[in-house]
């Protein structure tokens, strides 16, 4: 019989260097639990706390596997395992300031993909939404940062407006969708002051996106279903909304 899954991890963890040198042959056995998850959900509930303890191994390649594993575990859709094992999720949020580039660059992704996943729970969005926003603004490696820039803005951008248009400077309102909260844009537009001039561009880019689907367009709705007969004052009032033009026009 097949040793149990407790049994396996326990060996695994207990050999992370040789691990390493034997990454090419030994079967991968994160992957093997996440498979058996997604058969059988209930399997973790005898392992979670042993991998969520391997996230402070000092084996950068061991933290970074059980980075992933828990991350694909927490943003799967039809999964609530960061909810039933919240404590675990807390820890595995931790790794947003891990010393190593590579693990925090795949946390960006994995944090975004649970507020994109798991737009329901807002607990678990709050303490994503968190950790983004202290990357975005404080990750001393410009690749985490620009990666989590470009990450926000294409969730933002992908999703749908509402019918009427968006008022991106109503402290009320949560951004393009309740997803992407306003802290979250403002640490975004952070970046443009950046002394890196492709962090820069590539913030004011996003936003320049996003501002123009949720806000222009929907204001631009107006004058395209008058046609060529549109109200003049419409127009003007359209122009003076979406450029920011004075009383004067000018």
């Amino acid at each position: 019989a097949a040793p149990p899954p407790g049994s396996i991890i326990a060996e695994v963890k207990g050999s992370g260097a040789a691990l390493t040198a034997s990454e090419q042959t030994t079967v991968d056995v994160w992957t093997i639990i996440y498979e058996l998850h997604r058969i059988s959900p209930q399997i973790l509930t005898t392992v979670i706390g042993t991998v969520t303890a391997s996230l402070q191994s000092p084996n950068s390649q061991m933290r970074h596997r059980v980075t992933k594993l828990l991350g694909r575990l927490f943003y799967a859709p039809t999964s609530n395992i960061a909810v039933q094992f919240h404590p675990c999720y807390r820890e595995w949020i931790r790794r947003s300031t891990d010393i190593e580039p590579k693990i925090r660059m795949s946390m960006v992704k994995y944090l975004v993909s649970i507020l994109s996943n798991k737009s329901g729970e807002k607990d678990l969005c709050r303490e994503a939404t968190t950790a983004l926003v202290r990357m975005i603004k404080q990750d001393p490696s410009i690749d985490v940062r620009v990666r989590g820039v470009h990450d926000v803005c294409d969730l933002a951008h992908s999703q749908e407006s509402n019918d009427s248009a968006l008022s991106l400077s109503d402290k009320s309102n949560n951004g393009p969708s309740a997803i992407i909260s306003a802290d979250l844009l403002l640490a975004v537009g952070n970046r443009v002051s950046s002394k890196n001039k492709s962090e820069r561009r590539d913030a004011i880019t996003g936003l320049a996106q996003i501002y123009h689907k949720h806000y222009i367009t929907q204001e631009l709705k107006q004058v395209q279903s008058g046609g060529d007969d549109c109200d003049i004052g419409i127009i003007l009032d359209t122009l003076s909304k979406t450029c920011r033009l004075d009383e004067d026009g000018e």
